[in-house]
This record gives structure tokens, sequence and C-alpha cells, in this order.
């Protein structure tokens, strides 16, 4: 009996010592755990799979939306291809599918939450919402544990740089800050005239080469109907998630094309009466009129004579800014029908 309590008390006394040779250790994890959360949580339970872990084949493949154009990634086999911990970047709406040898059960830990895999098919495809962290399991053992970084899809940011500045007397060059983490959808200049709050033309801008940045944008605005006006323009940016960015106005004067042909010249000179801050309706009228009571100037052209004489009326019959708008377009587009033949005759007939 003395050297059964003997052999007990020698048995209490080394586990005695080994709990305190321990405790530091036990200290160090608490610490460990306490100071990085959520995450020392699932790398402990890690490293003590890894003692147990079973033998078994699984697939992760990793599908993200169409407006990333990220490449697939599979993940194959974590406890022998991948190093354990790798942090997978993942957005919003990205297809995950698992496949295994079968051999379960296995569970997936996504969007915060277990699913269960079907025994039958060893197969489970869902869709990745939120969450920083991504698991498998096969019974108690974590056989492939991934941290997340979550990729938001940011709206683009678009901001102009400078007053927008003539490069002939055709062509615009805007300086901007243009860009999109997953790339742009659509660049857009919107023209605004007076205080209006709708724009009147909208223009898509070529995008940037790389499709995600820009920073010099020209365009030609020279045969554009507002030209010669002073006008606002706004930046537009759309990305692939429908997310849009818009600038502050930025006030500028649009370039005015030069005519050579004389019909051309005189119908311009007629709409410049017409622009800047005090138009003048009635001698606009009356050059028109006057105009269109000598036939062999526009070759007899029943489509100008018509033009002619209703945007005459219009002015003097309705003194309205929309009236003067609306005339101001007519005489570019009858301005540029004689500067370049009948060519554009279609194009302002509504044809």
């Amino acid at each position: 009996m003395g050297k059964f309590t003997r052999y007990t008390q020698f048995i209490c006394q080394r586990f005695f010592l080994l709990a305190l040779a321990l405790l530091p250790v036990a200290g160090a994890l608490m610490l460990y755990v306490e100071g990085n959360g959520e995450r020392a949580y699932w790398q402990m339970w890690q490293m003590a799979s890894r003692v147990f872990v079973p033998e078994g084949k699984l697939s992760l493949i990793i599908t993200p939306p169409d407006y990333t154009n990220l490449p697939v990634l599979t993940l194959a086999d974590p406890t022998k291809d991948l190093p354990q911990g790798i942090k997978v970047h993942l957005s919003a709406g990205s297809t995950l599918a698992i496949v295994t040898n079968g051999e379960g059960p296995y569970r997936l830990y996504v969007n915060n939450d277990w699913l269960d895999l079907p025994e039958a098919t060893a197969a489970l495809t869902t869709a990745y919402q939120q969450g920083a962290h991504l698991a498998v399991r096969r019974g108690p053992w974590l056989v492939g544990y991934w941290p997340v970084v979550e990729m938001a899809d940011k709206p683009p940011k678009v901001t102009i740089k400078n007053t927008p500045e003539a490069l002939s007397p055709d062509q615009v060059k805007i300086l901007a800050d243009v860009s999109d983490d997953f790339g742009l959808k659509e660049l857009q200049l919107k023209v605004y005239v007076q205080d209006q709050k709708e724009a009147v033309e909208t223009v898509r801008l070529q995008l940037p080469s790389d499709g995600q940045s820009a920073t010099e944008i020209v365009t030609d605005l020279g045969d554009h109907p507002l030209a010669g006006q002073k006008v606002s323009l706004r930046l537009r940016a759309l990305d692939n998630m429908g997310q849009e960015s818009v600038t502050e106005a930025v006030d500028v004067l649009m370039p005015d094309r030069q005519f050579t042909q004389p019909l051309a010249s005189k119908i311009s000179e007629i709409r410049q009466l017409l622009l800047g801050p005090t138009p003048n309706r009635e001698t606009a009228a009356g050059e028109m009129l006057q105009l269109a009571t000598n036939p062999q100037l526009y070759g007899g052209d029943e489509v100008m004579l018509l033009a002619l004489r209703s945007g005459a009326v219009r002015l003097i019959l309705n003194p309205d800014h929309a009236s003067l708008q609306a005339v101001s377009r007519l005489l570019w587009q009858m301005a540029m029908h004689a500067e370049q033949g009948r060519r554009t005759r279609a194009a302002w007939r509504g044809e």
C-alpha cells in the first residue's frame, strides 16, 4: 500500500511539474488568441487538425464576378498543395464550388456560416457575399483554412483638373483623373447650357487603353451644335456594377467651327446674333427672311427655304429661351448642310 502511495505521489508530482512547465505556453497561447481574435481561433484549430487530419481529396474553385475581369482561382487539396493560411481575395458575388472524394462528412464555412455538403454528390456550389474566413472541415478536423480579404467594388473616381483648353478650332483637351478598381464601362462628357439641370448633350468618350485610368481626354467638339456657346461640362464615369461618379461643372466656351462655304459662313453669322448674353432676335429673323427671298444663294433648296422661314417666324412669335436654342440649333444644321453639301440633307430632315 505504501509503495502504491509513493508511486501515486510521484505521478502527481510529475503532472504538477508538467503543468507548471506548460503554464507559460498556455499563457502565451491565450495572449495570442486574445490579441489576434477570431483568426487565431481558426489557426489553433488548424494546427491541432494537422496531427489527426484524415486522408482526403478536395478542390475549391472560386469564380470571381464578370465585372472584376479576374481569373478563376482553384484551391486544390489545401492540406498538401497550398500553404496554410494563405490570404484569398474575394469579391461579393464570387461563386464557390467545392468538390471532394465523398468520404465525408465535409462542411464549408462561408458567409459566416457552415454549409453541409450532400454526401451523395460530395459537391456544393454557393455564392460568397461576406465574411473574413473561408474554411473546410471533415468531421471535427479542419482540412483547409484561408483568411479572406474582401474586395469591395468602389464607385469610379473622376475629377477635372483644369479648365478645358482648345487644341485646335475643333478639339478640346481636358486634364482629368479617372479611375476604377475593376475597370470602367463608360466615360461621358455631359454638356449643359445656362442653368438647366438636365444635360442637353451627352458625348461618349473613348475609354482609356487599360480600361481603368485616364489622365488626358481629347475630344472633337467642333461639329457640335453648341459650338461657339458658353456651356458647362461634367465628366461622368460608370463601372460594370452600374456605379457612377460625376464631376463638378466646369464652364467653358465651346470651340466655334470655321466655315469656308459662303452660304455656310452667312448662316453662321446669323446664328452668332442669337448667342451671348444679349441675343438679337429681330435682326436674326430679318436676315433669315431676306436670305429666304434669294433662292439663287441656296440653289432653290426647298428644305433650306422652309427652315429659314419657320426659324424666322419662331424667333418673332416665341420670345422664350427654348425657341432661341431651337433656332440656334436649326441654323447650325443649315450651316453644316451648306458646308458639307447634300450629304447632310437627310440627317437634318430627320430621315
